[in-house]
């Protein structure tokens, strides 16, 4: 009777190392399936994180570039517009300078020798050329020319003259500003390929 109480023993014993060992197994699996959910868990999340750090930066880049690009044809639109207005300085400078009294005598009378035919002609010059014009253009001038020739001081600024037919509504400006935008005009295409460096 011993031997079968030893042998229950033995057994019980068993039983319980086996269930232990079952529930140590289960416990186990489940600890390594809890493990291997919260690394899976924590890679997806560094993917995640890592996906939107790339995303935020090539967003970053991509605006950044965008910035720049904006940025480089704001200072390129204000070099054009400034080396514009430098030769359009420069221009009325010139323009300016070179329209002295004895220059616009010789212009009015060329002018006034081949529209004498039309018409009397309506001159109109800047308040300070005006008494300096007056007394060198009709010093040696034939009368019949004189009397076709009106010379008065308008709202003009600058050197330079407007001249049309009396009674007309259009004339010519020879100002130094007009003369300046022609010269502007000419000049500015050549001008912007320089500056949008297609000039080759």
């Amino acid at each position: 009777m011993e031997a079968k109480l030893e042998s229950l023993i033995q057994k019980i014993e068993q039983e319980a190392v086996d269930g232990a060992q079952a529930k140590a197994d289960a416990l186990l699996k489940e600890a390594r399936q809890q493990a291997d959910r919260l690394v899976g868990d924590a890679k997806r999340e560094a993917e995640e994180i890592v996906s939107g750090a790339q995303r935020q930066a090539e967003e970053s880049r991509t605006s950044g570039e965008t910035a720049l690009q904006h940025a480089a044809r704001d200072v390129e639109l204000q070099l054009r517009e400034r080396v514009e207005a430098l030769l359009d300085r420069v221009f009325r400078d010139t323009v300016g300078a070179a329209m002295d009294a004895a220059f616009l005598k010789d212009l009015i009378l060329k002018i006034a020798e081949q529209w004498s035919k039309e018409g009397s002609l309506e001159i109109t010059v800047s308040d300070a050329d005006r008494d300096a014009l007056q007394s060198l253009l009709f010093a040696g001038l034939q009368q019949e020319l004189a009397d076709k020739i009106s010379l008065s001081a308008g709202a003009q600024t600058g050197k330079g003259i407007q001249v049309g037919l009396k009674g007309e509504s259009v004339y010519y400006d020879f100002s130094e500003g007009a003369i300046a935008t022609a010269l502007m005009e000419h000049i500015s295409p050549r001008l912007r390929q320089i500056l949008d460096g297609s000039d080759g």
